[in-house]
C-alpha cells in the first residue's frame, strides 16, 4: 500500500492577489520535514510516498493510498476538504479546529465518526470532536518527532535566535542576550503564487537550512511561533516561548513550557533548561506506525497520550485579549445588547467572537470587514471597510494587524471618541 504525504504549502488564498501580502510561514514547511523524518523513522520507504497537494486533495484519483493526514479545520473550509475521495485511507492524526466545525453538520459528524479515533494536536479541538461524541485523543504537535541528529551541533558558537518575537518582548531580553543573538521571522515572501510544486520543494529545503541552523548554532530560542519552540524543544534547544497573547492553539506545549504573556515578560526565566520530549516522541512515532500498518488510528496509544497531556498545568489562555476587552465594562454591562463589527476574517476573529460571546453575551455581531475575502463568517456579509459605517455598529474588534491602521483611520471618521469604540485583538502569537 501507497502512503500519502500532503503538500502543506500548495494553498489558495485570495489574500496572496495582493503579492505583498504574499509571505509563507516557515512553520508550515516544518510540518513537513516533521513528517518526512517519521516517515523514514517507522520504515516507510521513499518510493512507496506519494504527494498530494492540499488544497486538491478532495480530487485526488490515483492509486489506493493510506493517508496520515492533517488539514486546517474550520467552518469556512470543510466543503474544500470532505468528503476526501474513495482511493484515500485517511487517520487523522494532530487535527487542529479553529471553530466547532460540526455545528449544523450532522453529515461530517457522521464522517469523523467513521475513523475514530481522532488524534487532536490540542485540548480544545478534542472537545470539539468530544461535544459532538466522536471519540478524540490529545497528541500534541507531531514535530516534538524532530531530532536533528541529521545535523549535529559540533564545533559551532552557540548564540540566543529570536524567532519572531514582539517589540514589548524585544524591550524585556537582558542586554547580554541582545547582543550576542539574532533576529529571524518564519514569514518568507513566496517567489511566486499560485505556489508551484517547485515553490513548495524550495520552501521545504528552506525549512530544512532553519532547522539546521537552529540546531547548529541555538544556545536558546526565544519565540512566539509554535513551530519554532517545539523543533527546538524537539532537538534539545533551551527554550522561551512568549506572547502577548496566548490562545488555545498552544494548549499541549503548557506541558513542556511556561507560557508567558504581556504582563509576565518582567518574570521570564532568561536561563531555562531544556525539556525532555522522549516520552511523547515515542508514543507519536508508534501512532504513526500503527496508522501505516493498519490504516487506522492506535487508541490504546492515544490514549495514553492524552493522559499525559492532561496532567499539566495549564496557561491563562485568551489573558491580554480578555484585559483588553475589559475596558468595555465603563461602557455596557455583562447583559447589555450592541452591536459590533468584526475588522479581519482571519483566525483572531474566532478569538474575539469566541470572548465576545463570554464577555457579552447579548452583544450582536452584525458584519465582518476584510479587504480580501468575501460571502459570510457565522452568517454574517463579509465587507470591504467603507462600508463599516452603513452597519450602524457601537464597537469593532479589531483583528489584523496588517489592516490595524486603515481599521483606526476608519474608526476615528466615524467617532469623534474612536478609543472608546474598537479594541485590538491581534498578537505576535503565530504558528
Amino acid at each position: 500500500m501507497k502512503i500519502g504525504k500532503i503538500r502543506i504549502n500548495m494553498i489558495k488564498s485570495d489574500a496572496y492577489a495582493d503579492m505583498a501580502n504574499a509571505y509563507a510561514n516557515v512553520g508550515e514547511s516544518i510540518q513537513a520535514v516533521a513528517i518526512e523524518q517519521i516517515y523514514e523513522k517507522i520504515g516507510v520507504r521513499k518510493e512507496d510516498i506519494i504527494k498530494v497537494d492540499q488544497c486538491n486533495v478532495k480530487d485526488y484519483d490515483g492509486e489506493s493510498i493510506i493517508f496520515p493526514i492533517r488539514l486546517p479545520l474550520s467552518k469556512n473550509t470543510m466543503d474544500d476538504f470532505f468528503p476526501l475521495p474513495e482511493a484515500i485511507t485517511p487517520v487523522f492524526l494532530s487535527l487542529h479546529a479553529h471553530d466547532d466545525i460540526f455545528e449544523g453538520r450532522p453529515d461530517l459528524v457522521e464522517y469523523f465518526k467513521k475513523y475514530e479515533p481522532i488524534g487532536c494536536r490540542d485540548e480544545k479541538t478534542c472537545q470539539i470532536f468530544r461535544n459532538h461524541y466522536i471519540e478524540s485523543y490529545i497528541m500534541g504537535c507531531y514535530t516534538l518527532c524532530l531530532s536533528g541528529k541529521e545535523y549535529g551541533d559540533e564545533g559551532e558558537e552557540k548564540i540566543p535566535f529570536f524567532v519572531d518575537v514582539s517589540e514589548e518582548l524585544c524591550k524585556a531580553i537582558p542586554e547580554d542576550l541582545k547582543k550576542s543573538g539574532i533576529s529571524v521571522s518564519h514569514a518568507v515572501p513566496f517567489k511566486c503564487y499560485p505556489i508551484t510544486q517547485e515553490e513548495d520543494e524550495r520552501l521545504t529545503e528552506l525549512a530544512r537550512e532553519y532547522l539546521k541552523r537552529y540546531k547548529k548554532r541555538a544556545k536558546i530560542i526565544i519565540t512566539s511561533r509554535l513551530h519554532a519552540a517545539a523543533p527546538g524543544m524537539a532537538m534539545g534547544i533551551p527554550v522561551i516561548l512568549a506572547s502577548n497573547n496566548i490562545d488555545f492553539r498552544y494548549a499541549w506545549v503548557d506541558k513542556y513550557l511556561k507560557l508567558y504573556q504581556e504582563e509576565e515578560y518582567e518574570s521570564i526565566d532568561w536561563n531555562p533548561k531544556m525539556v525532555n520530549v522522549e516520552y511523547a516522541r515515542n508514543l507519536v512515532l508508534d501512532v504513526f506506525r500503527y496508522a501505516i500498518q493498519n490504516g487506522k488510528s492506535d487508541r490504546e496509544t492515544l490514549k495514553k497520550l492524552d493522559a499525559f497531556y492532561r496532567d499539566r498545568e495549564k496557561a491563562e489562555y485568551y489573558k491580554c485579549f480578555r484585559s483588553r476587552l475589559r475596558k468595555m465594562y465603563s461602557r455596557y454591562n455583562f447583559e447589555d445588547t450592541f452591536f459590533y463589527a468584526i475588522w479581519g476574517a482571519g483566525a483572531h476573529a474566532l478569538f474575539a467572537k469566541e470572548l465576545m460571546d463570554e464577555m457579552f453575551p447579548n452583544a450582536k455581531l452584525v458584519v465582518i470587514i476584510d479587504k480580501f475575502k468575501t460571502g459570510e463568517m457565522w452568517g454574517k456579509p463579509i465587507v470591504r471597510g467603507s462600508e463599516l459605517k452603513s452597519y450602524g455598529v457601537d464597537f469593532v474588534c479589531i483583528t489584523t494587524n496588517l489592516g490595524c491602521a486603515e481599521a483606526k483611520e476608519m474608526c476615528e471618521c466615524i467617532w469623534e471618541d474612536a478609543d472608546n469604540h474598537y479594541t485590538i485583538i491581534t498578537s505576535q502569537q503565530k504558528s
